[in-house]
């Protein structure tokens, strides 16, 4: 209903429908198939209107949505892909004074681009405690050529975690994936990849990203030959400046 395009109503497996979330209140009674009902109150400045029906604004969804989301991982795939979306960002969400499960907001990103993306991010967490893992990083030479953006980088030891969904299997995105793995390898980047079919295996996901780090050059910046640039985070900014020329738009209308 806000234009966040992944929550289209089906499960991971893209057939089973999802119920609808409705709010019925602390006292509401209300039982019908294709309905997830909920019994928490809406305060009314979450109160929203949407294509003429009445729902719960962006903040307020998310937070619903990450509540029952059922463990930590889906939770955060939650806010990061309605940060995707560009409908709420990670300060909106901490300032909202909503209540998140512990470690949620610290573990979301605003520069995910796929659910899976998430889940293989949380899953490398999981193998290296306390690596940062920067998302979507556009690496370069030190010409200032860029070589490829790396899904997950941990720049300490030089890195690589390379998503590989099913869109990587036909023979030109395939030629791109095996062109830039060999350019940040060229440049003393460590590279491992995870597919989609091993994503929600913890052991082969821990055991790959373990052995590529042992295997990483740990080289100090100094000596890289490669740089890296984080995309700068400035969707709250963005949110801002939307929300401000609606106002104004409102205003003159």
């Amino acid at each position: 209903m806000s234009g966040a395009n992944f929550f289209d109503g089906l499960d991971r497996d893209g057939r089973t429908q999802l119920g609808v979330p409705v709010s019925v209140g602390p006292r509401g009674q209300l039982t019908k198939t294709g309905l997830k009902v909920v019994y928490w109150s809406v305060p009314g400045e979450h109160h929203a209107i949407r294509h003429g029906l009445p729902i719960v604004d962006e903040v307020w969804a998310t937070a619903d949505a990450a509540r029952l989301a059922g463990s930590l991982i889906e939770a955060v795939v939650v806010v990061d892909m309605m940060c995707a979306a560009e409908v709420v960002s990670i300060r909106q969400l901490r300032e909202s004074g909503l209540r998140f499960a512990t470690g949620v907001l610290d573990e979301a990103s605003e520069h995910s681009l796929s659910p899976n993306e998430v889940r293989c991010r949380m899953r490398c967490r999981l193998a290296l405690p306390g690596v940062r893992w920067l998302v979507n990083v556009p690496i370069y030479d030190l010409t200032g050529r860029l070589l490829g953006i790396a899904d997950l980088i941990d720049l300490e030891a030089g890195l690589v975690v390379e998503f590989d969904g099913a869109d990587h299997r036909g023979g030109a995105r395939h030629t791109r994936d095996v062109v830039k793995e060999d350019s940040l390898r060229r440049v003393g980047l460590e590279v491992v990849r995870v597919t989609g079919s091993e994503v929600d295996d913890q052991g082969v996901v821990s055991s790959r990203v373990q052995a590529g780090r042992a295997r990483a050059k740990f080289e100090p910046e100094v000596d890289r030959r490669w740089v890296a640039r984080p995309p700068a985070d400035s969707l709250h900014d963005r949110i801002e400046e939307r929300a401000f020329l609606r106002s104004l738009d409102e205003s003159v209308g």
